[in-house]
């Protein structure tokens, strides 16, 4: 729902995007699926988890992707988080599976989704309505136009904030 007043708007939902951080470069004998964190990513996560520590995070829905989910892992360490949802099908998907399933597993007030580029970029810049490019582990803040989470669509997500590891 949204409240009108005379100078404010009230969202009632956020979304947090987070792209994983920096993983270890590819190898023969490892599929991408399966690639883990860099220290830098270690550290990346690290850094955004301490920067969300004192915001209300309610559920996270998160790729299955080894390096998304020791991102997941990383950050939720900060955040005590109970109700982690894993999906496979959020590996590397576009902006339309990450949409559908947001609209079909969030359930909670503010949301915290971790997955991959090049979709999640796509994700961010539709629901926002600006290009935005997501480096790795590069957070963003939506405040988000509608009150129920099936109703999420274009341009129905106004960016509040961009955060970088490299800020903190």
């Amino acid at each position: 729902m949204i409240i009108f007043g005379l100078e404010k708007m009230y969202f009632f939902m956020k979304l947090f995007i987070l792209r994983h951080g920096q993983a270890v470069n590819a190898t023969q004998n490892v599929k991408d699926f399966d690639k883990q964190l860099a220290e830098d990513g270690i550290l990346q996560a690290i850094k955004i988890g301490d920067f969300l520590k004192e915001i209300e995070i309610n559920q996270i829905i998160c790729s299955s992707a080894i390096r998304a989910s020791e991102t997941e892992a990383i950050v939720n360490e900060f955040l005590k988080v109970d109700d982690v949802i894993y999906v496979d099908e959020l590996y590397l998907a576009s902006s339309e599976v990450i949409k559908n399933t947001i609209c079909n597993l969030a359930t909670e007030q503010n949301i915290l989704y971790i997955g991959h580029n090049f979709g999640i970029s796509d994700f961010v810049s539709e629901l926002s309505g600006q290009t935005i490019n997501m480096t790795t582990c590069m957070l963003v803040e939506l405040d988000i136009l509608v009150d129920n989470w099936e109703l999420l669509s274009n341009d129905t997500g106004v960016l509040n904030q961009i955060t970088e590891p490299n800020q903190l």
